[in-house]
């Protein structure tokens, strides 16, 4: 069942369980799935090892990777209050935005799913991130002109705006995350352009370019 806010109003409620019924669901299973074969692949970490999500949401896509890696240990952070207590949501703290509130090389990993382009000043989270874990997992989006940055907008309303998360005018390209990679002092561990998140659904993924989607594992210089 989803958990949605009273707050919100009766076209973001329903929204919301639109967006959950028709992709949601899909994808964040697709990107956990990538992400875990990707750390398994590259061999970078212990079995045991500490992990927080920033910019978490729901938290599905950490809760899905905890069913596949039970001995990482996750925290969740997002800018908004916690909806619950107890449980899931044990893990989960309020930030924000810009401090994380942890000590330096806390983390074997921080993850950004989806949440870069949503920062209010990207080099500082990305400096935050860097900051308090050795490895840094992005999955985010590059744009390669009109359409592309048409066409993400928009799926970005369609799967943002009922959360009350600011979508923004522009995406990353490549030379732009190179170039953020350089003046934050991250190098590219692994980098991984293309992702299928709506096969299931022929007419989007037929308008909707994979190579639109990438994944990144950073480290310190």
């Amino acid at each position: 069942m989803i958990n949605i806010p009273a707050s919100k109003g009766v076209l973001k409620r329903q929204l919301i369980k639109y967006h959950h019924k028709l992709s949601h669901h899909n994808r964040v299973h697709i990107i956990a799935h990538h992400l875990v074969k990707k750390l398994d692949n590259l061999n970078l970490l212990p079995e045991h090892n500490r992990c927080v999500d920033i910019g978490s949401g729901d938290m599905k896509l950490v809760s899905i990777i905890d069913s596949i890696k039970p001995h990482w240990n996750w925290r969740c952070l997002d800018i908004h209050p916690a909806r619950g207590e107890g449980g899931q949501w044990d893990r989960y703290e309020f930030f924000n935005g810009r401090n994380i509130p942890y000590g330096d090389k806390h983390f074997d990993i921080s993850l950004l799913a989806d949440v870069l382009h949503h920062a209010e000043d990207i080099p500082a989270l990305l400096q935050e991130a860097k900051r308090v874990s050795r490895y840094i997992v992005i999955k985010d989006h590059f744009e390669y002109g009109f359409y592309s940055n048409t066409m993400l907008k928009a799926m970005d309303i369609f799967g943002n705006w009922a959360y009350d998360v600011k979508v923004p005018g522009k995406y990353f390209t490549r030379k732009s995350f190179a170039e953020l990679c350089q003046r934050t002092g991250l190098e590219v561990v692994d980098m991984e352009i293309g992702m299928d998140l709506y096969q299931h659904l022929p007419v989007l993924n037929a308008i909707l370019k994979s190579d639109w989607h990438f994944t990144a594992v950073l480290k310190s210089k």
